[in-house]
């Protein structure tokens, strides 16, 4: 995944052409379902939550 520091946003490649999107402000909430804003999918994000932490403390994000 792609961080985007200015949105606050990860995006990964969909089969559609689009980018599934998820911001940290999710992820640090525990919703971990990245959705194409383009077609029907979703994805479950797998991550580490205490690392997600950690970098957001680090670079105060």
């Amino acid at each position: 995944m792609e961080y985007d520091q200015e949105l606050e946003t990860y995006f990964y490649p969909c089969p559609c052409g689009d980018q599934f999107q998820i911001t940290k402000e999710d992820l640090l909430s525990g919703n971990d379902v990245a959705q194409c804003p383009s077609c029907s999918l979703f994805i479950r994000v797998i991550y580490d939550s205490v690392s997600l932490l950690r970098f957001s403390i680090f670079y105060h994000l």
